[in-house]
């Protein structure tokens, strides 16, 4: 199953940068079209472009074969975020010097310096056209540009709010990962908070009436949705002794927990769902979640979801996976693989 969202940046090459014989608005509308869009009316939106303006540029693509074009090299790519591709108020011309300044040889850490002239050659526009761009790109707040200590020599700050505001999303996460008593369950509530579209939660929630009849102990749930979802992550210690926890009499007791916690959910009409380490991925963990629960946007967040694919699937390799457990049918409310086939239509 694969798994559709909007990505916050594009890779446009160079090839299609600095053709000389493209316009602008072709070049963009080459960078929309690797969004997938769904007709030509979201490729207009996608672009920031009006829909007359489609057909002249597809009729380029096309006259130069470059609709599909072929592989390049990592070095001969640069990032247009589709933020800025789909505003309409900035020039496509700026779009495209965006992603050409970051083709400077002196572009590094989101830093370029370049003069003007250098720029008119890289882009193969006139000086005053390129200096417009600069502008309109300062005015919209994609660019800052300050003379260096060198006489025409520009510095110019790259900026992409949605690119920073996915490394502070993947710092935080690290900083709770880090934090965690419990590593698979802190990554399973990650993936919640990334996919379910809900904030009113409870971690370790311990409603009132969760307590084991037999002891008079609390009981908790890792993740609660109020008022009817919960969610649980059993490592394989749920199952019976591990090396890590190989006190039989502590596992017996463990699942007993889990039975009484699952019989209590159910007759109070709290669906408890259980994830496990295979679980952990963004199509695993879209399957488990009820049909009940609204999905959050997973556009421009492609950073985020790569690094807790990567982070996840270290863990799975790590824990053993618990013996398998018999199938039961679908309680109500709860689709199998609903949610993530609403993202795979998207």
């Amino acid at each position: 199953m694969t798994v559709h969202f909007l990505p916050s940046q594009v890779k446009v090459p160079r090839h299609i940068l600095l053709h000389d014989q493209l316009t602008p608005a072709a070049k963009v509308l080459w960078a929309g079209l690797q969004l997938r869009p769904k007709n030509q009316e979201h490729l207009a939106q996608l672009c920031g472009l009006s829909q007359a303006s489609i057909k002249p540029g597809q009729t380029q693509l096309e006259r130069f074969s470059l609709l599909n074009p072929g592989p390049f090299p990592r070095a001969d790519w640069a990032f247009l975020p589709v933020d800025l591709l789909r505003t309409k108020p900035v020039h496509p011309q700026a779009k495209i010097t965006y992603a050409a300044i970051q083709l400077l040889p002196t572009f590094a850490d989101g830093v370029a310096e370049a003069t003007t002239e250098q720029l008119t050659q890289l882009t193969g526009r006139h000086p005053a056209t390129v200096r417009r761009a600069l502008r309109s790109l300062v005015d919209a707040g994609w660019l800052q540009v300050r003379r260096s200590g060198r006489t025409n020599v520009l510095q110019i700050l790259v900026l992409n709010p949605q690119l920073e505001a996915q490394k502070s999303m993947i710092a935080q996460i690290n900083r709770r990962l880090e934090r965690a008593p419990y590593l698979g369950e802190a990554i399973m509530r990650e993936w919640l908070t990334l996919t379910v579209d809900r904030d009113n939660f409870e971690d370790d929630a311990s409603p009132g009436f969760l307590v084991n009849p037999y002891t008079g102990e609390e009981l908790k749930i890792d993740r609660l949705y109020p008022p009817d979802v919960g969610f649980e992550f059993n490592g394989p210690q749920h199952y019976g002794p591990t090396d890590l926890y190989p006190n039989e009499e502590q596992a017996r007791r463990q699942m007993g927990r889990d039975l009484i916690k699952q019989a209590i959910c159910t007759q109070r009409g709290i669906l408890l769902v259980t994830i496990h380490a295979e679980d952990l991925s963004l199509e695993g963990m879209l399957k488990r979640l009820p049909d009940r629960l609204p999905l959050r946007s997973l556009d421009h967040k492609e950073l985020v979801i790569a690094h807790l694919q990567s982070v996840s699937r270290a863990y799975r390799q790590k824990v053993p996976l618990p013996p398998p457990v018999p199938k039961q049918a679908c309680p109500p409310g709860y689709a199998t693989g609903g949610n993530a086939q609403q993202y795979a239509s998207r």
